[in-house]
């Protein structure tokens, strides 16, 4: 017995055309990256307090790369999450 033989397929929304729908997929990828920068930030290993330890600036700039590579991951599209989530938003507006 296939477990994802009940599954509907993925499929990939269209491309925006309207200005609507370029705001709906600049949100989704706002919110992906949003996401990813919350799992980079929540992964970091604990660090010990050293005499060589970077202090507050080491924090900030580990946050700024952080939110930097969450928002290169989401550019790339790799997760889909945006799709998905500008999908749902199409569907909304469609809704309405």
């Amino acid at each position: 017995m296939d477990i994802f033989a009940s599954q509907v397929p993925y499929t990939k929304p269209p491309a925006p055309t309207t200005p609507a729908q370029m705001q709906a997929k600049n949100s989704a990828k706002e919110f992906e990256a949003f996401f990813l920068f919350q799992v980079l930030e929540l992964s970091q290993p604990e660090k010990e307090e050293t005499v060589f330890s970077g202090g507050f600036a080491e924090e900030m700039m580990q946050h700024t790369m952080n939110e930097q590579i969450g928002k290169a991951m989401a550019e790339k599209g790799s997760f889909g999450i945006a799709d998905h989530i500008y999908g749902q938003l199409l569907k909304m507006q469609e809704a309405q």
